[in-house]
């Protein structure tokens, strides 16, 4: 059976909006910082670990000048903020959002809420006929209390304020257990 959308997770979406926008800030911040000592051709080359592969880069790009010491120590004498490269790394890897580190762009989830058990479509199916008559209704003009409906029917509708439309009530097409009536 073809799975029925039957609404949309709109935190979930706004959510991912703020995480992306975090994220965006986060790499901004550190490649401004790293491409002050080292030029960066494919950021997405820094993919995995951007601390470990901005040290690397430093070792590569400045080993000649300091043959003896540590990497830490040419970031010291370099005046790298190590500490704040490596908070940002952190702060990245904690986002779990698969993003283009050049052009900063990421593929957008579907944050659909879909029926797809053949109980849950059937339970839909059922519904189609009342919305459809409910939202004409509302198309009439006619005073209508959509709150009141959506309690009258025991849960089984929802009213999306966005659209200004009854929807089928997610809770009780996924979750029926949970729905007294």
């Amino acid at each position: 059976m073809k799975p029925i959308k039957i609404s949309y997770n709109s935190y979930a979406h706004n959510q991912y909006k703020a995480d992306l926008r975090r994220l965006e800030r986060l790499l901004n911040d550190f490649f401004s910082i790293t491409d002050k000592y080292v030029q960066t051709e494919d950021k997405n080359s820094y993919k995995g670990n951007l601390y470990k592969t901005f040290l690397t880069n430093v070792e590569e790009k400045y080993r000649v000048n300091f043959p003896i010491i540590s990497v830490e120590k040419m970031c010291d004498f370099l005046e790298i903020p190590l500490h704040q490269l490596s908070k940002i790394s952190t702060d990245v890897n904690s986002v779990d959002i698969e993003i283009d580190y050049n052009t900063l762009k990421a593929k957008e989830p579907d944050f659909s809420v879909y029926a797809t058990t053949k109980d849950e479509i059937e339970k839909v199916n059922q519904l189609q006929p009342l919305l459809k008559e409910l939202n004409n209704l509302m198309l009439s003009g006619t005073r209508v209390y959509p709150m009141d409906i959506c309690r009258g029917l025991g849960g089984r509708i929802s009213y999306d304020t966005s659209e200004n439309t009854f929807i089928p009530s997610t809770n009780y097409i996924l979750h029926s257990h949970r729905i007294l009536g």
